[in-house]
């Protein structure tokens, strides 16, 4: 496992709450797909300022490291020592060193904020092929089981998404933390790579393909009594969507962008304990973008919006 350790930023209490905010962020191969990407991932990291973040696809130690010295001082970052999921944990206050874990797919570090309260904090990215929904638009498709299928154990993968997650709750730090979670919030962000089983209900059966599909990964989150704060503050799929896949993949370009591209939600803040969101928005820039294959000048650097959850904590 590499760190960065840097110096103690301090937390500020907006209106005498401890409040503070969190975000998912695919880096897209760490910017590697628009004219200077990662340039342009600082400038909405700042622009986000998220007091932790989860990335996927950092690509590198050395690309996080960049990401850190071009931040002011304050800012730590983790990273485990892996060519995939290339996950990453970038916040602006301490990390407790002895905290520092990986599962596969995860990466896992306790954030200690100077009001006096700690979050056990998981930076997650899930198995990227036999995504579900393509087969859910799949016309030789039949039965949800064939869905499904892809989400437990792709022959070329130890796991798929199932196991991805159970190898996180599983951990012998994740069972550690729900012995604190009195005092402790646990909080998993990530790019799942998976929609939400609340999402692909029966009353939104149109939207998607004609399917209801209770979706693993999530529901196995939901089952431990985990919650989706998108969902908690925006409990309508039909009315407010929330699609994070795709703000530039409109159409797949493995088939050289000739049909549409399932949209969904797949990228997730899910926590547990003694927080409350109180407010959860997406985010993709504030200029205009251009869908792929014409991209490539795009202020916006990654094809996920980022996910932005404000908490504050209950005492």
């Amino acid at each position: 496992m590499r760190a960065i350790f840097a110096l103690f930023l301090l937390f500020l209490v907006a209106d005498g709450k401890k409040s503070f905010r969190v975000a998912s962020f695919n880096l897209w191969q760490c910017g590697n797909h628009v004219e200077k990407g990662l340039d342009k991932i600082i400038k909405h990291i700042k622009v986000v300022d998220a007091d932790v973040f989860s990335f996927q696809e950092v690509q590198n130690a050395t690309a996080m490291r960049q990401i850190v010295d071009a931040l002011p001082d304050g800012w730590t970052a983790v990273f485990p020592n892996s060519s995939y999921p290339n996950i990453g944990i970038l916040t602006k206050h301490p990390i407790v060193p002895e905290s520092v874990v990986n599962t596969s797919f995860g990466v896992h570090a306790t954030i200690k904020f100077d009001s006096g309260f700690s979050i056990n904090f998981w930076a997650f990215h899930g198995f990227h092929k036999a995504y579900g929904p393509h087969a859910a638009f799949n016309k030789l498709v039949t039965n949800v089981s064939q869905i499904i299928s892809g989400e437990y154990a792709p022959k070329e993968r130890k796991g798929g998404r199932v196991q991805n997650i159970q190898e996180v709750t599983e951990s012998a730090t994740t069972k550690a933390a729900f012995k604190r979670l009195k005092t402790e919030p646990i909080f998993i962000l990530g790019d799942f790579n998976t929609p939400s089983h609340q999402d692909w209900v029966e009353a939104n059966k149109p939207k998607n393909g004609g399917w209801a599909v209770e979706w693993p990964a999530t529901k196995h989150l939901t089952d431990l009594d985990f919650l989706d704060a998108y969902r908690e503050l925006h409990p309508d799929p039909m009315k407010e969507p929330g699609y994070s896949w795709s703000p530039v993949a409109k159409t797949n370009y493995e088939w050289d962008f000739a049909f549409p591209e399932p949209q969904d939600r797949i990228d997730f803040i899910f926590y547990k304990g003694p927080v409350k969101p109180t407010n959860v928005t997406l985010y993709s820039g504030s200029e205009p973008l251009k869908m792929m294959p014409d991209h490539f000048y795009n202020d916006y650097p990654s094809d996920h919006s980022i996910v932005i959850g404000d908490f504050e904590y209950l005492e």
